[in-house]
């Protein structure tokens, strides 16, 4: 059997020639015995690759590296790609058969095999979702300051892309509704949490707190990454989408003015603004207006308004006194729009963070949206019901 620390010490000695055998995965989908032959000089170390399980051959002959060292390669390289949230919805389906086996499980190796299986993949999931997460905000933070290598309408068109692709379906996805997998998730948590108690098996009372525990952090997670998302993702790619062109553009010439040529408009000149009879041409007018007796009206100053705040306590206590409420988004801008003359999404993206409070529980009706206007978007949002914690 290879030992561990050997395998290592191998992928350091030849990690650049394992670089570039990546590189030609990525290109190509797959590696040829022939192009091994030219990047290593010795066959001897690609048969170690295949003892290694390092690569391993497909039935067609060609040549892949094993997920588990691409993955690896991938991070070491920070060249992780987002996924697609299919990829992280389908544990939906794993979580949910696993779970099922194990509540019918009759045996305690059944008991035993189910819960470390639970235990691995919501590791996998916690791990994928992180992984995302982290790829989205820097992608956002990369088109937000990449002006030089990223004209306006390219910035525009990668932000509504990891919108529409990405932002939206993740928080699909995290929302807590019944089909969604902080439903399941939260499921097996509170199975695994009474199952812990029940059982007087010490070796299942441990793996139960271990599932537990793991999936209350997961469960924990999943709330912060979609706040984040919320509070982070999603109003910068809105920034993103309805930046000014002209603002840029001058933001752009006050961060380097030396690269660019100075506008006229900009330069110091010495022109007079007027001419020397104008002292003459100004007495005319005046005497024009000497005689005339008017009014003067002294209008009252409007007051400034106050920047709307948002306070948690306070609409969460008019969120209850409300419920239930049939359709929470709807309630949010009623409640908005007799406070303010102005809504916009902002606003209506702060107040939306009250749906994650755990006073209060959502239920999402089936494929059912609508549409809200707000004063700089249209927000299509699904209908969601609202009802006290038991």
């Amino acid at each position: 059997m290879n030992e561990p620390a050997q395998i290592l010490a191998f992928v350091s000695n030849f990690f650049n020639e394992i670089k570039v055998i990546y590189k030609l995965e990525k290109e190509y989908g797959a590696i040829l015995y022939s192009q091994l032959k030219i990047i290593f000089d010795r066959d001897s170390t690609i048969d170690k690759l295949f003892e290694y399980e390092i690569l391993e051959e497909m039935v067609d002959e060609s040549i892949k590296i094993k997920e588990v060292w691409y993955t690896l390669i991938e991070s070491l390289l920070d060249e992780t790609s987002l996924d697609m949230p299919e990829q992280i919805s389908k544990y939906h389906l794993s979580l949910t058969e696993l779970y099922t086996k194990l509540k019918s499980s009759k045996s305690k190796n059944e008991v035993i095999e189910y819960t470390k299986s639970l235990d691995k993949e919501i590791s996998k999931f916690e791990s994928q979702l992180k992984r995302n997460i982290k790829k989205l905000i820097e992608e956002t933070r990369y088109i937000k300051v990449n002006n030089d290598k990223l004209n306006y309408k390219q910035k525009m068109k990668k932000a509504s892309e990891l919108s529409s692709l990405y932002l939206e379906p993740f928080n699909i996805i995290m929302q807590n509704h019944s089909d969604s997998l902080m439903s399941i998730i939260a499921d097996i948590s509170e199975e695994a949490n009474k199952q812990r108690f029940l059982n007087t098996d010490i070796i299942v009372q441990r793996l139960y707190t271990k599932v537990y525990t793991a999936f209350c952090r997961v469960e924990r997670e999943v709330q912060n990454n979609n706040r984040l998302l919320i509070n982070e993702v999603g109003p910068l790619l809105e920034r993103i989408k309805s930046e000014s062109v002209l603002l840029s553009g001058f933001s752009l010439f006050l961060r380097n003015n030396k690269k660019y040529e100075v506008p006229k408009l900009l330069q110091k000149t010495n022109n007079k603004v007027y001419f020397k009879d104008a002292i003459w041409d100004a007495k005319d007018i005046w005497d024009g207006y000497y005689e005339i007796q008017e009014d003067v009206v002294m209008q009252s100053i409007e007051t400034v308004k106050k920047e709307w705040m948002y306070d948690e306590t306070k609409y969460l206590k008019k969120l209850e006194e409300a419920l239930p409420v049939n359709n929470f988004y709807n309630w949010i801008y009623t409640e908005l729009t007799q406070e303010l003359e102005i809504v916009d999404s902002k606003m209506f993206l702060q107040l939306s963070k009250l749906i994650h409070n755990r006073k209060i529980e959502a239920t999402y009706a089936d494929n059912e949206r609508e549409k809200i206007r707000l004063e700089d978007k249209i927000m299509n949002v699904p209908i969601v019901g609202i009802k006290k914690v038991l």
